[in-house]
This record gives structure tokens, sequence and C-alpha cells, in this order.
């Protein structure tokens, strides 16, 4: 479960970065 769950956040925390990126590009 903690397996997942780690997946899960790295999925979000990838996606914010890409978006913040493409915010301050």
């Amino acid at each position: 479960m903690m397996h997942m769950n780690a997946k899960f956040y790295l999925y979000i925390y990838f996606d914010m970065s890409i978006q913040q990126s493409e915010l301050t590009s």
C-alpha cells in the first residue's frame, strides 16, 4: 500500500513540477 501511495504522490509531484515549469517559462 505504501508503495502505491508513493507512486501516486510521485505522479502528482511530477505533474505539479511540470505545470509550474510551464507557468514560469
